[in-house]
């Protein structure tokens, strides 16, 4: 919103009068491109702690490998904010690539693999998580399915904004359904003493702070 502003302000955006954007458009002139060299590094880098708290509350090895595929995404993510379209379209679209092709398959992924449960409880726990998830799931899939057959031309800036919006809703709401996870995982910055540097020590210090 912020760069959004800006473009506004300086007059790069809107690139065509009286439409739409891309988002990257906005990350492409300066000052928007200054901001969006840290500021979505650092949003990336909050999504991977989410990601990561998730990841150590699930033993399921299906579930751990599409959390690690959505980390790959926002690596992509990453790529797009500190490379713009100006500078190397190549490296910024691979990014952009990366960014939505993980994320498809891993909103795929966590869509269906919530109905594998085998108890009453655990289905019906699952299946509010389905519902909960299953808006912004299918907004992200049916946008990137629009855009890759390019469906409706002219509405291509509004469906890569969908499409991410929905993807950054999906991804938040899928931490928050692990409440455990968000209640009891922090992070701490603490000094180590000599006795602390040995990887046993360290891990038992850690689980104390």
């Amino acid at each position: 919103l912020f760069t959004a502003l800006l473009g506004l302000l300086f007059g790069y955006l809107p690139v065509t009068p009286h439409t739409l954007w891309y988002i990257s458009d906005m990350w492409a002139y300066v000052p928007g491109n200054w901001i969006s060299r840290w500021a979505v590094v650092l949003g990336a880098h909050f999504g991977l702690l989410a990601v990561a708290g998730v990841m150590a509350d699930t033993q399921n090895s299906f579930r751990k490998k599409l959390l690690g595929l959505a980390a790959f995404g926002l690596f992509g993510l990453m790529i797009v904010g500190v490379c713009n379209e100006n500078e190397n379209i190549t490296i910024h679209t691979t990014g952009a690539m990366i960014f939505f092709l993980s994320f498809d398959i891993y909103i795929i992924g966590t869509l269906l693999s919530l109905r594998n449960h085998h108890t009453e409880k655990q289905n019906q726990q699952e299946y509010q998580k389905l519902f909960i998830l299953l808006f912004p799931g299918i907004i992200a899939l049916l946008s990137h399915t629009l855009r890759i057959l390019a469906v409706f031309p002219s509405l291509d800036p509004l469906l890569e904004w969908s499409d991410a919006l929905a993807i950054i809703y999906f991804l938040t709401l899928d931490v928050q359904t692990y409440p455990n996870t968000c209640s009891d995982s922090g992070l701490a910055l603490t000094r180590l003493s000599s006795s602390t540097k040995s990887p046993n020590s360290l891990k038992e210090h850690l689980l104390l702070v």
